[in-house]
């Protein structure tokens, strides 16, 4: 409670609080004027829709689903394509015993 009280007794506080005050205070038209300019506006334009472009949005747009979705695929690819190179560099190198019996194997096969 202590710090609260030196916090907002700090002159930086206080000068910080008399800028937004004058800004504040600083405004073209009174928050009145601007009130009656705007249910004017309405009055004069009753057809205009007031929404967000983001109400118009589907659900997976605004939440950059689409986007998400794309990122997982190439994600995916990613990685089944690092484990089938690895799979085709790591594999066992068939062995000088092996070949020959491949090669006799053939040769049988077309006797």
């Amino acid at each position: 409670l202590l710090a609260a009280f030196k916090k907002v007794l700090d002159p930086k506080f206080r000068e910080n609080v008399k800028l937004v005050s004058k800004a504040w205070h600083d405004r073209p038209i009174s928050p009145l004027e601007s009130a009656v300019y705007w249910t004017e506006f309405a009055a004069r334009y009753p057809n205009l829709n007031f929404t967000a472009a983001a109400a118009k949005v589907p659900c997976y747009q605004y939440y950059n689903l689409d986007v998400i979705a794309v990122f997982i695929v190439l994600f995916l690819i990613v990685i089944y394509g690092s484990k089938r190179i690895l799979l085709l560099c790591c594999r066992k190198a068939p062995t000088q015993e092996q070949s020959i019996r491949n090669k006799s194997k053939k040769r049988s096969k077309r006797e």
